[in-house]
């Protein structure tokens, strides 16, 4: 018996975590060529790559890829290094520089927010904010591996044509939101935002796998009804609540990390399950952020609007003359407080 140098290997990860390779070798035996299949166990940590190797056919002397989380897994770790520096100002910067910082007198209706309410609210639009995030960097991110993976027939060209397309779509949505936030309000902007961003997972849930037409489509839709989402929500926050440069940094970075750590694990499922899980879990998304906006709603509703300042002024409620210019919307809210603090001067006066 004489073994030819025919042969080719196959890396598979047991649902036990033991590392095997599979080695097919053409042996020569009386006369005819047969195949006979090696087990070998390895470990996984003497390889080139470190972690778990995709189950894909390769050829002796070529190096085994490795799968979709090791280049997400870099970029999250150059997304923490790169908010370290943050954290570290916001803990240990000077304070006082912004008028957010400074006490306000208590008799000021702009500050009757009560504490509980203003942690809730905050604590709603923090989860509202982690699965917007969420959703749109994964499919930004992970469009292209579903259009390479599906049996759609992608090429590499048409697959980046496919990210290019919802990156451009969302874009020039959120440039042309611009114009239409002067005729709706944030609340009608943000309903129509939630209705487009559903339909759009919904019909890639059913037929995004199967038609390549209908993957475009809801391609374009789901960054068109996506991109004003983020600046139309803080427009209608800011009815309900003061949003300080703290206030804001809390829903910010539970944003950001949520676009760190989902995209890092929805590498791990990619790979465990079929393509379609980028989808199902995009879908699932939509549906808690939805309800978490509904939520958000009820309770701004409840609450109601907080005092508008210059409706104080207007009919002279309120200490506004302890409020900073900062406080204050533009410079014709500044020149009406201006006017009606001399008009109380000549009052006292006379």
């Amino acid at each position: 018996m004489g073994r030819t140098n025919d042969t080719a290997t196959q890396v598979d990860l047991s649902e036990d975590g033991e590392s095997h390779m599979y080695v097919w070798n053409n042996v020569e035996e009386n006369g005819k060529i047969v195949g006979i299949i090696e087990d070998k166990k390895f470990n996984l940590y003497g390889k080139e790559f470190f972690g778990i190797f995709s189950e894909e056919d390769t050829y002796a002397n070529e190096t085994v890829s490795p799968t979709l989380w090791v280049p997400y897994t870099i970029v999250a770790a150059v997304h923490f290094t790169s908010s370290i520096p943050l954290f570290i100002f916001y803990f240990t910067g000077p304070r006082g520089l912004s008028s957010f910082n400074k006490p306000v007198n208590p008799n000021t209706r702009t500050t009757k927010e009560s504490t509980s309410f203003r942690i809730g609210f905050l604590f709603l639009l923090s989860i509202f904010y982690v699965l917007y995030v969420g959703h749109e960097v994964i499919y930004g991110g992970y469009i292209y591996s579903f259009a390479m993976e599906s049996d759609l027939g992608f090429s590499t060209e048409m697959a980046s044509l496919l990210t290019s397309v919802f990156w451009a779509s969302f874009a020039v949505s959120r440039g042309l939101n611009i114009i239409v936030a002067k005729y709706l309000t944030p609340k009608t902007m943000l309903i129509l935002d939630h209705v487009g961003i559903l339909t759009a997972d919904v019909i890639l849930v059913i037929w995004g796998a199967e038609n390549m037409t209908i993957l475009w489509l809801g391609t374009i839709l789901l960054g068109v009804s996506i991109a004003s989402v983020y600046a139309t929500g803080i427009t209608w926050a800011e009815n309900y609540i003061t949003l300080t440069g703290k206030a804001t940094s809390v829903f910010s970075i539970s944003a950001a990390m949520s676009g760190i750590l989902l995209p890092w694990w929805l590498g791990y499922a990619f790979e465990a399950y079929s393509v379609m899980i980028l989808m199902y879990v995009m879908l699932a998304l939509t549906i808690g952020m939805s309800t978490f906006f509904i939520i958000l709603l009820a309770v701004a509703r409840i609450h109601g609007k907080k005092p508008n300042i210059m409706d104080d002024i207007t009919t002279g409620a309120g200490n506004y003359e302890d409020l900073t210019t900062t406080d204050l919307n533009n410079k014709d809210d500044r020149d009406t407080i201006s006017q009606r603090s001399n008009a109380n001067v000549v009052s006292e006066q006379t």
